[in-house]
């Protein structure tokens, strides 16, 4: 993949996704001038090796994303499968939304507000298609990030082992020291607020999915390594062994904590992000 020269002038037109998504973000003006700063040109005005893959119209083949939703507990029927080739900026975006149309978010109403009870933290799932994309080894030719959607789990999966041969299931993973795969691509997205400097993205996932109401020891994030492919699991937090977990009886288990724990309205509003100002169904596709 060698240098590809655009002419002067006109490059923010190959980046116009990259410095749209710039502007939403950060509520500043873009300048020409980040382009280079960002890594995505060099100072004559060429494009970079790796900043392909946030060019409007990317050509690298390794950046796609497998995204299917199974009925059940495994791979048998396909409720829905698609294939999206993109750049990164994009493929964030199609991820986030395939997730988000095909999982759920239940509700009950409390005796002042209403209380969220989502099968996962959106933020965290968030915060996992980053770090697949980021970290994904895009030197293997027919890689791609696959979004599989079960019953009771979510799962990204991505070629890249860890960088030190170690298995992450093996490790702490409150003490593993950040190494970017791709520092330059993990540095674009922190420029376009997509993720933060430091490398906490294993830790906050899991911190993410444990504030929410409804989670329940054993249902936090997992993360593990098979031979050259990185796998991250969500489970459904209103899915029991067998079946999905009624939205009212998930309910009385967070009032019944919030009875033994007390709390005001307004701190509980706070603590579960509920809200009381919009009254939809119960549960629901989102």
């Amino acid at each position: 993949m060698g240098f590809t020269s655009y002419p002067s002038g006109h490059q923010q037109t190959y980046f116009r996704y990259t410095t749209n998504t710039f502007r939403k973000q950060t509520h500043q003006e873009w300048n020409d001038k980040y382009l280079e700063s960002f890594g995505l040109v060099t100072s004559d005005g060429k494009l970079t090796n790796a900043r392909l893959l946030f060019v409007g119209n990317c050509t690298v083949f390794q950046s796609r994303i497998f995204c299917t939703c199974w009925t059940g507990l495994y791979k048998d029927d396909a409720i829905s499968s698609v294939e999206h080739r993109a750049n990164l900026v994009l493929l964030l975006k199609y991820g986030k939304d395939f997730i988000k149309n095909y999982t759920m978010s239940g509700w009950v109403k409390m005796p002042n507000y209403r209380l969220n009870l989502p099968d996962y933290s959106d933020r965290a799932i968030f915060e996992g298609l980053v770090n697949h994309l980021i970290h994904k080894d895009y030197t293997v030719m027919g890689g791609e990030v696959h979004i599989d959607i079960y019953d009771d789990r979510v799962e990204l999966v991505s070629p890249g082992a860890m960088l030190d041969g170690t298995q992450i299931q093996d490790r702490d993973i409150y003490k593993v020291p950040s190494t970017r795969r791709n520092p330059a691509i993990a540095n674009i997205f922190t420029q376009l607020d997509k993720m933060e400097k430091r490398g906490s993205g294993l830790r906050k996932m899991r911190e993410l999915t444990e504030k929410l109401p409804n989670f329940l020891q054993g249902k936090e994030p997992q993360y593990q390594t098979e031979a050259t492919s990185f796998f991250t699991t969500f489970y459904n937090l209103n899915w029991n062994e067998n079946s999905r977990i009624p939205v009212e009886e998930m309910g009385e288990k967070v009032n019944s904590t919030i009875k033994k724990y007390p709390t005001n309205e307004e701190s509980s509003v706070k603590k579960f992000g509920v809200n009381a100002d919009r009254f939809e169904t119960h549960q629901k596709h989102r």
